[in-house]
């Protein structure tokens, strides 16, 4: 990939397995996994922001009004937020399993794992 995404490389891995997203032209899966990385940040960004108290928030949304590029918001949540990666990977693990359920909904109808818990992580203003 050209761009990199924040996408965990084991769903990359098997997003191309169970699509064959092989065979695409690489400007076509590129364009998927953005889309991916972005579903996937969103998503924990959405859950980090329900987590902050208002200071904490105050803050976040201060820094989001300076348009910070994407490597800025990462190593912003880096210093304030330690926890965010393994939000992400949750999310991500979620993302998978939806995508099994949606493509594969007999899987679905059988499994009986108990699915992970969410952790808490700190977040320091």
């Amino acid at each position: 990939m050209s761009t990199q995404t924040n996408v965990p490389q084991t769903v990359t891995e098997q997003l191309d397995e169970l699509f064959a997203l092989g065979v695409l032209p690489p400007a076509q899966k590129e364009h998927i996994y953005e889309q991916i990385s972005e579903t996937i940040t969103l998503k924990t960004l959405g859950i980090l922001t329900h987590q902050m108290n208002d200071e904490e928030l105050n803050a976040w949304e201060a820094f989001i009004k300076t348009n910070p590029s994407e490597a800025e918001m990462f190593a912003y949540l880096d210093e304030h937020v330690p926890g965010y990666q393994q939000i992400m990977e949750e999310v991500a693990i979620d993302f998978m399993d939806y995508v099994l359920r949606v493509s594969y909904p007999e899987l679905s109808e059988t499994d009986d794992t108990p699915q992970p818990e969410q952790s808490q992580p700190a977040i320091q203003a």
